[in-house]
């Protein structure tokens, strides 16, 4: 599979990487009948980079977005985020999130602020499973980033 994520421009998992955990997302945005028909469920993979210093600029994590199937050789990945941080303060760090539609062959870039006590909150409530895998399939701002501007940043953060 990282041979298809070198093909597409996503990060491979490699050995500095670690499984964190595999949560049950449920049914996202689709529909009940449909999963039912395919006896599908959805999953989301937590992959952490094992080998990063806080204090500059470094990839954080992966996740796998995936349906299973009762059927195992009917599983399916959806979708997969690489996120990367850029360390502001002690306070605030930005965030650029690349993700990859697999199904629809698409692209979604974006870069966010992100204020550290709001997302260790936000990662408390998560690990209570309050929110699942803190994604709302349904709430994509389409205003991302273009290739260019994502890989500008990237290159400004010196992370290849």
């Amino acid at each position: 599979m990282n041979d298809k994520r070198v093909e597409v421009g996503l990060k491979e998992i490699s050995v500095d990487m670690h499984l964190d955990s595999i949560e049950y997302i449920g049914l996202g945005n689709y529909s009940l009948f449909n999963l039912k028909l395919n006896n599908e469920k959805l999953f989301c993979q937590h992959w952490s980079n094992n080998n990063i210093n806080q204090s500059i600029p470094y990839y954080k994590e992966k996740k796998i977005f995936y349906f299973q199937s009762f059927w195992f050789w009917e599983n399916k990945i959806f979708l997969e985020d690489d996120i990367f941080v850029n360390p502001k303060s002690k306070l605030i760090n930005e965030e650029l999130t690349l993700n990859y539609n697999y199904f629809d062959n698409e692209w979604f870039r974006s870069i966010d602020t992100v204020e550290i006590e709001i997302k260790n909150q936000q990662n408390q409530i998560e690990s209570l499973r309050n929110i699942d895998c803190g994604l709302f399939l349904d709430n994509f701002d389409t205003t991302g980033l273009s290739k260019t501007q994502a890989e500008d940043i990237l290159h400004k953060w010196d992370i290849k």
